[in-house]
C-alpha cells in the first residue's frame, strides 16, 4: 500500500485530473491549471454558444418574416422543445438510455443544452416584450392620414370601381388604421379630356386666386384614369411629352369587357322577343330588320353627345353603318333624336327615370345605345354614375315598363377599360407608385366581372345565386329580369380610332356659325345663385361645353366685354376648319377671363359681337346687370335697321343669374330681335350636369336651325 494513496491505481490510470501535480514551468505563481475536457468531449462553453446563436437566429429571421402572431406561436412551440429536451437530458433515466444508445457522446452535453434552452428563453422574453410593447404602441397612437389615390374613368364606370376602391381600402386597413383612401370622379369625354391634359388640368376659378380641389375644372389632377377603350387611351395620350404634362403608362390592357348594346323598354322589347332567333346579330342592319319583321320600326336611336360621352363617340360609326349611304346626315339625325339629348350614357339613364318618377310613360319606337354593365346598374336600380340619381326599383308594377332589355350586334363595339397610371411632374413618389401598383394588383385579384362587367374574352363567369357577388351578369339572368338570356359570349370588337370617329361625324352634322360674347364685368364675379363658383366661370364652362361640340367643318369666334376690356377688331376669330389647336385656343381664352371693369349696355355688346350679314348664331352670356341702353340702339332700332342688317342672326342670351329670363332689359332685348333669325333666352341650370344637357341641346338646335 503506497503512502501516497495511490497504491491501488493501475499504471497509467488518471488520478482525477492534475489536482496534485505541481505547477508547470509556465503557471503563475501560486495558481493550479484547472481541469481540461477529456479527449473527444466538446467545451460546454461551445456548445452553449453554438445552440444560443441557432435559436436566436432562427427567432430573429421569424420575427422579421411572418406576421407578429404567427412568429410568437413558431417561437413559443421551438423553444418549448427546447427546454423539453434539456430538462430530459438532465434526468437520470434518460440520461443512461442515452449513454447507451450514444456512448461516445459527452456526458456534459445534455446539461449544456439544458443551459442553452433557458439562455434561448430568456432572450425570447425579452424580444417577445419588446415586440409587445411595439404593436401595442402601434394598436393605440391615433391614425396617420391615408394616402389619397384619385381615379379618372368613364361616368358609366362610376359605381362599380367606386365600389371596388371601397373594398380595397377595407382590405388594406392596418390595425384599424385606413392606408389608403381613393376617389373616382367621372372624365368630361375624350375631346375635353385630351385639352385638360394638354392644359396641365386648368382651374376653374379667378386668375391669381390660390387653387383648390373646388376650383378644378375637371376635379383633382388624376393619378389613375381607367379610359373606355384603347383607342380613347391612344387619342388622349398624344397630348404626353410636353411641359408640364403628365406620363401615361398602361398597366393592363382590360378590367373589364362592356359590351355596346341597342336596348329596348319593356313594351316594344315584348313586340321583338323571339327565343329562336340567335343572341347576337351578324350586323345593326341585320338587327334592325328583325325589329322591323317583328313590327317594329324605330324612329330614332338615343345616344349621348358623341363630343361628350366616350361611349357615344365609340357607338356612333357603327349606327352610321345601318345604311350603305355615304351620306351620313340622315343617320346623324337618326341617333341624336332632339328630345334625349344628354351629354353622357349615365345623364341619359337618369332622365328616364326622373320620368318613371314623375308617372310619365317611356318612349315607345326608340332604342338607346348603352354599354352591357350600365344597363345592368340601370335594371339593378342602383345609384348611377357620381350619384347623379338615385337607384330606382323596375321591378314594381309601376315602374316595370321602363326596364331596358339589350339587344346584341356582331358590329357593336365593346368597351374594354384599360388601367393607366398618370404621372405628374413633380408628383413622382416611391409611395404613390406603389399605392397604384397595389390598387391594380388588388383589381387583379377581384375582377370587375362581379359588377356587371365581361371578362377578357367577352364571357361573362356562370353564377349561383349564392356567389357573393351582387351585380354580376348571371345573376341578372338568375333573377329573371330579362325574358331572354342573354349571350354567353359576346365576340370582342374594337371601336374606330378617336380620331377617325371624330371625323366622320363631322361630316354628318350640318355646319355652325358660332359667335361667342362673354360678359366680363365686376358683377360676374359675384357667387351665382343656387351653384357653385362665380356667375363668370358658370357661363365661361357652359361656353366650353359648347366649343367642345365644333367640328372641322364649323368657324367660331370670342370676344368678352366689359368697360375695361373693350373687343379689338377680329383677334379672337378662327377661320374654318376648327382645328384642334384653334379649338384649345378659345377654350383657354375662356379659362383665362377675369371680371374686371364696370357692365356695357346689352346693345352694345351686340355691337362690339361684328355680326356679318351671314348666317350666324350669336351667344351672349351675361347676368343681366348691365348699363343703360345706347339710344341708337333702342328697341325699335334693334328690331328694325339691325334686324334688316342682321336678318339671318340667331340671338341666344344664356343667364347666368341673378336675373332670370323675365327681367328687362333681357326680356326686351329677346322680343326686340324675334324676327329674322330669331332670339331666345336660356338660363342656366343649377346642376352642372343639367347644364352640359342644355350646351348639348343647344348645339343641336343650331346646327338644325342654321344648317345646311
Amino acid at each position: 500500500m503506497s503512502e501516497s494513496g495511490d497504491g491501488d491505481r493501475p499504471p497509467g490510470a488518471a488520478s482525477g485530473g492534475r489536482d496534485h501535480d505541481p505547477a508547470g514551468p509556465g503557471d503563475p505563481p501560486g495558481l493550479t491549471p484547472g481541469p481540461g475536457p477529456a479527449p473527444g468531449e466538446i467545451p460546454p462553453s461551445v456548445i452553449i454558444g453554438v445552440c444560443s446563436g441557432v435559436i436566436v437566429t432562427v427567432l430573429m429571421k421569424q420575427v422579421y418574416a411572418v406576421p407578429w402572431l404567427g412568429t410568437l406561436v413558431t417561437a413559443i412551440v421551438t423553444v418549448a422543445a427546447f427546454v423539453l429536451l434539456g430538462w430530459l437530458a438532465t434526468r437520470d433515466p434518460v440520461k443512461s438510455v442515452l449513454k447507451r444508445l450514444f456512448p461516445r457522446v459527452p456526458a456534459g452535453a445534455a446539461t449544456a443544452l439544458g443551459w442553452g434552452a433557458a439562455g434561448a428563453t430568456a432572450m425570447l422574453l425579452i424580444l417577445t416584450s419588446v415586440v409587445g410593447v411595439g404593436q401595442l404602441l402601434k394598436w393605440t397612437r391615433p391614425c396617420g392620414q391615408p394616402l389619397e389615390l384619385r381615379v379618372l374613368a368613364n361616368p358609366a364606370t362610376i359605381r362599380p370601381l367606386r365600389s371596388a376602391a371601397a373594398e380595397f381600402e377595407n382590405e388594406s386597413r392596418d390595425h384599424g388604421c385606413s392606408e389608403y383612401s381613393v376617389s373616382v370622379a367621372g372624365e368630361p369625354g375624350p375631346v375635353r379630356l385630351r385639352t385638360a391634359f394638354r392644359q396641365q388640368w386648368p382651374r376653374n376659378g379667378a386668375a391669381g386666386d390660390p387653387p383648390t380641389d373646388n376650383d378644378r375644372l375637371f376635379g383633382p389632377q388624376p393619378d389613375i384614369w381607367i379610359p373606355s377603350s384603347e383607342e380613347e387611351f391612344d387619342y388622349v395620350k398624344g397630348v404626353g411629352g410636353g411641359a408640364g404634362t403628365p406620363s401615361f403608362v398602361k398597366k393592363s390592357p382590360s378590367l373589364g369587357l362592356s359590351p355596346m348594346t341597342l336596348a329596348l323598354f319593356g313594351e316594344d322589347h315584348t313586340v321583338v322577343n323571339d327565343l329562336r332567333a340567335l343572341p347576337v346579330a351578324t350586323d345593326i342592319g341585320d338587327l334592325l330588320n328583325r325589329f322591323a319583321s317583328a313590327g317594329l320600326k324605330l324612329r330614332g336611336i338615343a345616344r349621348p353627345v358623341p363630343e361628350t360621352s366616350a361611349v357615344a363617340l365609340a357607338v356612333t360609326p357603327a349606327l352610321y353603318a345601318r345604311t350603305q349611304d355615304t351620306d351620313n346626315r340622315e343617320d346623324e339625325r337618326f341617333a341624336e333624336p332632339a328630345d334625349m339629348l344628354a351629354p353622357d350614357a349615365v345623364s341619359l339613364l337618369c332622365r328616364f327615370r326622373e320620368q318613371a318618377e314623375e308617372g310619365l310613360r317611356p318612349p315607345k319606337d326608340i332604342a338607346v345605345a348603352v354599354p352591357e354593365q350600365l344597363l345592368s346598374d340601370y335594371d339593378f336600380g342602383l345609384p348611377l354614375g357620381d350619384d347623379q340619381c338615385k337607384g330606382l326599383d323596375l321591378t314594381s308594377r309601376e315602374h316595370a315598363a321602363w326596364r331596358l332589355y339589350p339587344h346584341y350586334s356582331a358590329d357593336l363595339p365593346t368597351l374594354d377599360h384599360p388601367f393607366v397610371q398618370v404621372t405628374w411632374p413633380g408628383q413622382r413618389t416611391s409611395e404613390r407608385s406603389d399605392a397604384v401598383r397595389a390598387f391594380h394588383d388588388w383589381l387583379m385579384r377581384n375582377p370587375l366581372t362581379a359588377q356587371g362587367f365581361r371578362d377578357g374574352e367577352g364571357t361573362y363567369p356562370a353564377t349561383d345565386l349564392d356567389d357573393p357577388a351582387p351585380y354580376s351578369l348571371s345573376r341578372l339572368v338568375a333573377d329573371r329580369r330579362f325574358t331572354t338570356t342573354l349571350p354567353d359570349k359576346v365576340p370582342p370588337k374594337s371601336p374606330d380610332d378617336v380620331q377617325s370617329a371624330l371625323a366622320v361625324i363631322s361630316k354628318a352634322r350640318p355646319k355652325v356659325s358660332l359667335s361667342l360674347m362673354l360678359d366680363v364685368s365686376g358683377s360676374m364675379g359675384g357667387t351665382a345663385r343656387g351653384r357653385a363658383g362665380t356667375r363668370l366661370a358658370q357661363g365661361a364652362s357652359f361656353m366650353q361645353s359648347l366649343v367642345t361640340q365644333l367640328q372641322d367643318s364649323d368657324n367660331a369666334a370670342l370676344r368678352v366685354s366689359s368697360s375695361e376690356q373693350v373687343p379689338k377688331g377680329d383677334e379672337s376669330d378662327v377661320p374654318p376648319p376648327v382645328s384642334p389647336e384653334s379649338k384649345n385656343d378659345i377654350l383657354r381664352r375662356l379659362q383665362d377671363a377675369t371680371p374686371k371693369g364696370s357692365d356695357r349696355s346689352l346693345s352694345t355688346m351686340l355691337e362690339d359681337a361684328r355680326i356679318g350679314s351671314e348666317r350666324t348664331n350669336l351667344v351672349l352670356v351675361t347676368d343681366g346687370q348691365v348699363g343703360s341702353t345706347r339710344k341708337d340702339l333702342s328697341a325699335g332700332t334693334l328690331s328694325g335697321e339691325y334686324r334688316a342688317k342682321h336678318r339671318d342672326m340667331r340671338l341666344v342670351v344664356v343667364m347666368a343669374g341673378p336675373a332670370g329670363c323675365g327681367a328687362s332689359p333681357v326680356k326686351d332685348l329677346v322680343a326686340a330681335l324675334r324676327g329674322g333669325g330669331g332670339a331666345e333666352c336660356l338660363a342656366l341650370s343649377t346642376d352642372p350636369k343639367a347644364q352640359e344637357r342644355q350646351a348639348a341641346e343647344l348645339m343641336v338646335n343650331l346646327r338644325l336651325g342654321g344648317g345646311d
